[in-house]
């Protein structure tokens, strides 16, 4: 059971969540097999207890689908510039519209993620292709995080941070 009174995403974490990193989320149906999108977004709650990943609902259904089957999704979190990657689970997670708000933290995403792949060689204007959300359908997967996780490469990959039985 969770701590209600001390969230999983402490002030580092969080930094690290809003500073442009690449996002993945992937969740699984009920025979077990995977289903991924890229996310295009996402917004930490001003108390760090919940986390919309905002998604392309178009590219997105399947994915969507199995978190409203079940609840449970894995978001990656990785900086492109130094292959830091975090990994947040929620057995919590659900479905919602996107709001003006959202869409208004994908612009922010867009303008951090630009600024990462910029410093590695990808120009700017390669941003919006990749995360295809401009003119489309968006929805947010809203998690409480239970645990997170190190994925950077290296021997610590896999360490549980916090959370979790």
């Amino acid at each position: 059971m969770l701590d209600a009174a001390v969230p999983l995403i402490d002030d580092d974490t969080a930094r690290f969540i809003e500073g442009g990193v690449s996002v993945s989320v992937a969740a699984r149906d009920h025979r077990l097999r995977p289903s991924l999108v890229r996310a295009c977004g996402l917004r930490l709650a001003q108390d760090r207890r919940l986390l919309r990943i905002l998604v392309v609902r178009a590219q997105a259904e399947p994915l969507l689908a199995d978190v409203l089957a079940h609840g449970r999704v894995a978001v990656v979190l990785s900086e492109v510039t130094t292959h830091r990657t975090l990994q947040i689970k929620s057995m919590h997670a659900r479905v919602e519209p996107a709001d003006a708000m959202d869409r208004g933290a994908v612009e922010q995403y867009e303008a951090r993620f630009a600024a990462q792949l910029d410093a590695i060689g990808y120009a700017p204007p390669f941003v919006p292709s990749l995360l295809g959300w401009r003119g489309a359908e968006l929805a947010a997967i809203v998690l409480q995080p239970d645990a997170l996780y190190s994925q950077t490469p290296g021997p610590r990959a896999g360490v549980k941070l916090r959370g979790g039985a």
